[in-house]
């Protein structure tokens, strides 16, 4: 794991909270029959927007479940550091741009955090191509290519190259 830059760990944050709050939302749909503030102040802008598509809001409950299921993967993802992680947050905001007020603000900022994440990362000059792996492939592939090294300035007697291994020379003909 890499360490986050701060508008990284933004994201995540962002990613986590709209996703606990779909998740708290629509459990409490399933559990009582009604969403947050349905019953005081009415279902949100989207509401209308999912009507005007012909589905009644009360029926996206599951949806709402897995798409906060989404999102708090999604903020793992980004913490993690996949090479792809800005895509997919991208690709995840557009779609709950749809769920008016929180949902379009988180995604909005999300899509301009991550699009600003992408261009910096496509700038950040490499010193050689092993910087792109992670610390662990590193070592193996360092240890893997000094071994390589080392068995190629074997010295040849009269045709023979000769290998030690754990203590026992092999002689090859």
């Amino acid at each position: 794991m890499q360490k986050s830059s701060v508008t990284t760990s933004i994201i995540a944050i962002l990613s986590f909270i709209l996703g606990a709050w779909l998740i708290f939302d629509s459990t409490r749909k399933l559990v009582t029959g009604y969403y947050t503030g349905e019953q005081t102040i009415g279902l949100g802008p989207w509401a209308t927007i999912v009507s005007a598509l012909g589905v009644r809001p009360a029926d996206l409950a599951f949806p709402f479940l897995f798409l906060g299921v989404i999102w708090i993967v999604n903020g793992v993802i980004v913490l993690l550091g996949t090479s792809t992680r800005y895509e997919r947050t991208i690709a995840i905001s557009i779609v709950t741009l749809f769920y008016a007020l929180p949902g379009t603000l988180i995604g909005i900022l999300n899509i301009f955090l991550s699009l600003r994440e992408k261009r910096l990362a496509k700038t950040l000059p490499l010193t050689k191509p092993s910087d792109c792996l992670p610390t662990t492939v590193r070592s193996v592939t360092r240890t893997k290519t000094s071994r390589l090294q080392s068995q190629k300035s074997l010295p040849k007697v009269g045709g023979i190259a000769r290998k030690r291994r754990l203590g026992s020379a092999l002689f090859i003909r």
